[in-house]
């Protein structure tokens, strides 16, 4: 995910060529509800990057939301990454955090 351009990546390194593979993508609110998906076919070349998906947020979603993106060959999945995405007023750290020890 580059965060700059909200664009999906697949990234190979060094996975050698690999031809119809699937990426998606997934906005999930706070609900768990999908609140948008896309997916594209994608052919990947050793040491290449691809940009297949340009992530779009509706209007509706929540201010803090999931990304979950897959890339999957066949029934196999290759990778799954999953994103917790919001402002840095909607997510922040609490001001204290209390344990209690029994």
């Amino acid at each position: 995910m580059e965060s700059l351009t909200d664009n999906a990546e697949v990234v190979n390194y060094s996975g050698g060529n690999a031809k119809g593979l699937t990426a998606s993508a997934e906005l999930i609110d706070m609900a768990g509800t999908v609140a948008w998906s896309k997916s594209a076919t994608v052919d990947s070349s050793e040491d290449s990057v691809l940009t297949p998906i340009h992530l779009e947020f509706p209007a509706t979603l929540t201010p803090v939301h999931f990304i979950r993106l897959k890339l999957v060959r066949g029934d196999s999945v290759i990778s799954e990454n999953f994103y917790l995405r919001g402002t840095e007023e909607t997510i922040s750290a609490p001001s204290a955090l209390y344990l209690r020890l029994t």
